[in-house]
């Protein structure tokens, strides 16, 4: 697979039950990378992994290899959030502070973002002033719980934060388990350290093999893409997790829940319908699972074939996409075509 290092950022305009999406692309050009601001095609990303969206309409994205947090305005104008480009693990106002390869971004209701800090270790906070402060993490790769300011990470990806920012989940990618940062202490909430598995049940017996995006129901449940299981599970607020969706084989079969197959699926979001919406990586689709039907489908693009062409559902074209978001205020669907 090609990587060309750059964002190519693709709008799924809604209605979301329809079966023909229309794909276009907002920021960025294929092919090209880069670290450029600017509008539209003229803005440059380099291998975005996550993105977010505010009430607002604005979407943030992790931009991994630049070590930014970038901004796309409700316009579309592309400007740097924060980061200095520079991998790092400062603290600091807007550009004044550094990332290391951040791979998952979080919003809560208040407009504060959520960075997994993946090669620094750390879960950063960035305040809608653009203030970055670390809430977790000592910098040194680890599975210690207990206070933030001593717990550590195993590569944290994917992350996820209740609506009033107090309970934030991290998926720890490297050590195969999801972890909370509540009241000030950090605690494991399924699975054991470095054991891969594919089991459900509570707490420690649950196994999952690399997990990485997280997303949040309305209902408080957790949306895990474990992604080298190739499945689709969920976790309760009490650490019980189930598998909703995949055989846990390598495929592209849509179909009933339990009988479709994913290809590493790394991102998922979900709409205020609860449809949850994933990013089938190595399938380069963008796929859907309906929680009233129990149906998975294809909703963009074509299994097996990348590219990077707009257009109207099996005929759009993306590249090894990675972050998915909804934005509510706009009812669309953001992808971060990662490969792009």
């Amino acid at each position: 697979m090609n990587i060309f290092n750059l964002l190519r950022w693709l709008l799924l305009f809604l209605p979301l039950l329809s079966s023909a999406q229309q794909v276009v692309t907002v920021a960025g050009q294929a092919g090209v990378s880069g670290t450029g601001d600017g509008n539209g095609a003229a803005a440059r990303f380099h291998e975005p992994h996550a993105i977010a969206a505010d009430r607002n309409g604005n979407v943030y994205v992790a931009d991994r290899l630049n070590h930014k947090i970038r901004k796309i305005s409700a316009s579309g104008v592309v400007s740097t959030f924060a980061g200095n480009g520079t991998a790092g693990s400062t603290d600091g106002q807007g550009v004044n502070a550094s990332f290391n390869e951040p791979w998952g971004i979080a919003a809560d209701t208040a407009g504060n973002l959520y960075v997994s800090d993946t090669k620094s270790y750390k879960i950063r906070k960035i305040d809608p002033g653009g203030n970055v402060t670390t809430i977790a993490g000592t910098g040194v790769f680890g599975t210690t719980n207990g206070p933030v300011n001593t717990a550590r990470f195993g590569f944290p990806s994917g992350i996820a934060v209740t609506k009033d920012g107090q309970t934030i989940y991290v998926a720890d990618y490297n050590t195969h388990v999801i972890r909370r940062i509540s009241g000030g202490q950090v605690s494991t909430m399924a699975g054991t350290v470095f054991v891969s598995g594919s089991a459900d049940g509570a707490g420690s017996l649950a196994t999952f093999d690399h997990p990485y995006g997280l997303t949040m129901l309305s209902n408080g449940n957790l949306i895990i893409a474990d992604e080298w299981n190739c499945k689709i599970r969920m976790m309760t607020p009490a650490g019980v997790v189930s598998t909703l969706a995949g055989v846990g084989t390598p495929g592209s079969i849509d179909g009933t829940a339990l009988s479709a197959y994913f290809n590493y699926p790394s991102g998922v979001a979900t709409d205020t319908l609860g449809n949850i919406f994933i990013t089938d990586v190595i399938n380069s689709t963008i796929r859907k699972f309906n929680t009233v039907s129990g149906m998975v489908s294809t909703y963009a693009g074509t299994s097996g074939v990348s590219g990077s062409v707009d257009g109207t559902g099996p005929a759009a074209r993306f590249n090894g996409p990675t972050g998915i978001t909804y934005n509510p205020s706009r009812r669309n669907v953001y992808v971060a075509d990662n490969n792009n």
